[in-house]
């Protein structure tokens, strides 16, 4: 097989990462690009635009939440092992039996993320999105709540390895919350930005028996309050704060038919490069020195107690029973591969 998942041009970003180095462990001498066959990692790339068609495809715990969803994934040139959860399966018109879980979960299989000891777990954790970084001062403001702050696009290897030992982990990405959760970690989930997609949150949160509340925290920059009423303007706004399964339905929906439009395109293009990258160029230029020290005095202190606050909130963990469901129907799913191949070439 092959592998396909999400790269954003240099940057590596935690849950995409994990790809790079999980399958291979689990998968190995499967990687034979001779047969023809790719497999759909983890992460949200179940859309038209990262699946091609003319190619053999096995999808192992993939997900929906941006672009145009896929039409023919129950065809011919796929076979499922599982999805992401309930939300992907209704969105992409497949059999709920396919909603299994994140692919993450098969990390549990790996002898090096067997959960740590209550002895030596230390700490709090707090991973923001990756796309909350550029905009956000998060780093300082999670020292200065006097929490460890994790870079995701930091080694994925070393970050699950830290997530192991923690006692409890703040989770903007929600890949950290899902490792979390694998490794059997509290976690509590939290939002930075609209840029959070309570789609894909509740998809997951869903598949695995869990409530779906987040905590939402205060910017950190004004640079980030500027950006958090402005990405809607180039598609960039998916959080709700209304996280229930029609309310996401709807809004999914909505979001296709503007995305459909012939228009989108090269409207998104325009109004990302307006309000996203140039206003953060100028951010980060000399000119604007003094208001980046007045926003770590005002905005990011105000962060930092929005963290230390959003730490006392409800802590979430699967049960053992949900979890352990969902690991070995994915594990026994896996096992399927080779005969998938087989199938796929016959």
């Amino acid at each position: 097989m092959q592998l396909l998942y999400f790269r954003e041009h240099a940057l590596t970003n935690f849950g995409d990462d994990l790809n790079a180095w999980m399958w291979s462990e689990l998968l190995p001498g499967m990687w034979d690009p001779a047969d023809g066959v790719w497999l759909c990692g983890i992460g949200t790339i179940l859309n038209q635009e990262l699946i091609p068609p003319g190619r053999k495809w096995i999808v192992a715990g993939s997900g929906v939440g941006y672009g145009l969803p896929l039409t023919d994934l129950g065809g011919k040139s796929f076979r499922i092992l599982g999805v992401r959860g309930p939300l992907t399966a209704k969105i992409l018109g497949i059999d709920s039996s396919y909603a299994v879980t994140d692919g993450a979960i098969l990390l549990s299989a790996l002898p090096e993320c067997a959960p740590s000891p209550e002895s030596e777990r230390k700490g709090i954790v707090f991973m923001p999105h990756y796309q909350s970084l550029p905009a956000g001062n998060w780093q300082e403001a999670c020292e200065a709540a006097g929490f460890e702050f994790l870079d995701p696009r930091l080694e994925s290897r070393g970050i699950v390895q830290r997530l192991r030992t923690a006692e409890l982990v703040l989770a903007d990405a929600m890949h950290a919350a899902i490792v979390a959760d694998t490794l059997r970690v509290p976690w509590i989930p939290l939002v930075t930005s609209p840029t959070i997609n309570t789609f894909k949150w509740l998809d997951w949160t869903l598949s695995m028996d869990l409530e779906y509340h987040p905590i939402q925290l205060a910017p950190s920059t004004s640079l980030e309050v500027w950006r958090n009423k402005t990405n809607f303007l180039y598609g960039g706004s998916f959080f709700l704060d209304d996280p229930t399964v029609d309310a996401v339905l709807a809004d999914f929906e909505a979001k296709r038919r503007i995305r459909a439009k012939p228009w989108w395109g090269s409207w998104m293009l325009f109004s990302r490069r307006a309000f996203n990258s140039v206003p953060l160029k100028l951010y980060k230029s000399g000119v604007f020195s003094g208001l980046r020290s007045r926003d770590r005095r005002i905005w990011t202190a105000r962060a930092a107690e929005s963290l230390i606050q959003a730490a006392k909130g409800r802590q979430f963990l699967s049960s053992d029973q949900s979890f352990y469901l969902r690991k070995q129907q994915m594990v026994e799913r896996l096992s399927q591969i080779p005969a998938h191949i087989a199938s796929l070439n016959a």
